[in-house]
């Protein structure tokens, strides 16, 4: 078999892998987080630009307290970002099986809330999306039409 003949099946393979609906909706959902990922990345940078002297130049300008707001924005999208998944994975799942994607998004939202750990309940939205993908998928069984 030769390498290209390789590359050919391989090509095939993810082509297939690609079509499943969940890896689609999963693709999708997280095609949606792109711009809130974007804009707390701009943020972070801004407050964190690694030249030496821009801090001290800021802090000139700004105050020495310069990047409390900026550090603020990027935390807060960064925070919701799971937020973000749960819904946006669901609706596209959900809207590809033909259902009530509104639905299931809150119904995905409000399992995914219980489903925290206590201590991140009271504090903030956990910043990782590892558990985001359960409770959309998990949703959309609930949210089919019966036959």
């Amino acid at each position: 078999m030769t390498k290209q003949e390789l590359f050919d099946k391989f090509v095939e393979l993810m082509g297939r892998f690609a079509d499943i609906r969940a890896v689609t909706a999963l693709r999708d959902g997280f095609i949606m987080t792109t711009p809130f990922t974007i804009c707390g990345s701009v943020f972070l940078l801004l407050a964190n630009l690694p030249i030496p002297g821009y801090a001290e130049f800021m802090a000139g300008i700004f105050g020495k307290d310069w990047t409390i707001p900026l550090n603020a924005v990027a935390g807060g999208t960064f925070s919701v970002l799971a937020v973000i998944a749960v819904l946006a994975i669901t609706y596209k799942y959900v809207e590809a099986e033909g259902c009530d994607a509104i639905m299931a998004s809150i119904l995905a939202l409000s399992t995914f809330i219980i489903i925290l750990p206590p201590f991140a309940a009271n504090r903030t939205v956990p910043s990782s999306t590892t558990s985001s993908r359960r409770p959309g998928l998990a949703a959309t069984a609930s949210s089919r039409p019966s036959s």
